[in-house]
């Protein structure tokens, strides 16, 4: 395989030469096949979930929706191709750069739409301490659906720049789009503590309308989750926007094993997700689990009191 420089490497988008250790390789791709198939079946698992359960479809979850969905299409789409890709590495076989670049192009659209998304999700409790009651009439689930059509839409035209060969004008984009987005998130969690700070002590007060109670305590364990998620969230991807950050401005460039270890805490990350809202939101547990159990058993299994069990007439 020819090409001895980072140039190359841009080029190809990550095809590494000389320096792709076959034992590295063969962890990897054993390591994506295994997260592959485990996010695959829990992010299934939560849109399911959420398709099914009306009480659980709000603009809120809808974002989750779509973050779960984007998590799928990681598990579903973009890690045959990183199999097959280090498998051709691996041996030593690649001719074209055509496999790397739709690899690149589908992982980077699907990376800019999970972006995207937390950001939204991010703004999206912003809104909720900003508008107070008015946020059921800004915040519906039709402007998030919009929304998440809109990240598709932008993810898309941009990453399809690297099919074209315009690497580096794609990770420079990349690079301000994350900064943007890490900024935004900042932004949004510094006013969502101020306000929190200047309204703990009587928001009960001055938010107490008839029908409209505000639950201070469940709005804090709501934060709490999501910003759970979102440190989850930005702790596998900020290494893949370092490598954006240095591609980008040519800085110096990432070793093959760095690169490799980026995409898999992305892969990482769509593993964890489902845990997480199992884990932090009991709502959200609880239907998972029922779902579960009706895939599983076509019928539901309904439990039997023991006193009615008891009651019951001898056939």
């Amino acid at each position: 395989m020819s090409g001895d420089n980072i140039s190359k490497e841009l080029v190809c988008l990550g095809v590494l030469q000389e320096s792709a250790d076959s034992r590295v390789l063969f962890t990897n791709i054993t390591f994506n096949f295994v997260f592959s198939i485990i996010a695959s079946l829990e992010n299934l698992l939560v849109l399911i979930t959420l398709w099914r359960n009306s009480n659980l479809q709000s603009p809120s979850n809808t974002l989750l929706y779509g973050l779960a969905l984007a998590d799928l299409c990681n598990g579903l789409i973009y890690v045959p191709f990183v199999i097959v890709w280090q498998v051709v590495v691996y041996n030593n076989n690649l001719t074209s750069c055509m496999l790397p670049k739709i690899k690149a192009t589908i992982f980077a659209c699907l990376t800019e739409v999970a972006l995207f998304t937390i950001t939204a999700i991010s703004i999206d409790r912003y809104l909720a301490v900003y508008f107070h009651l008015r946020y059921a009439e800004v915040v519906t689930k039709k402007r998030a659906k919009i929304a998440l059509i809109c990240f598709l839409l932008i993810s898309g035209l941009h990453s399809i720049t690297l099919i074209f060969g315009f690497a580096l004008f794609f990770y420079r984009v990349m690079a301000v789009i994350g900064t943007i987005c890490l900024l935004a998130v900042s932004f949004t969690w510094i006013k969502i503590y101020q306000v929190m700070r200047r309204h703990q002590a009587h928001i009960q007060v001055h938010m107490i309308v008839p029908g409209h109670q505000f639950n201070m305590a469940r709005f804090r364990k709501t934060l709490a989750n999501t910003m759970i998620i979102l440190f989850t969230f930005f702790s596998c991807y900020l290494p893949y926007l370092i490598v954006a950050v240095v591609f980008a401005f040519n800085i110096y460039s990432p070793t093959f094993m760095f690169i490799l270890f980026t995409h898999s805490l992305i892969l990482l990350n769509s593993s964890l997700n489902p845990l997480l809202y199992c884990w932090r939101y009991r709502d959200f547990r609880a239907a998972a689990k029922q779902t579960l159990i009706k895939l599983c058993f076509r019928t539901p299994v309904r439990a039997v009191r023991p006193e009615a069990q008891q009651n019951q007439p001898d056939k």
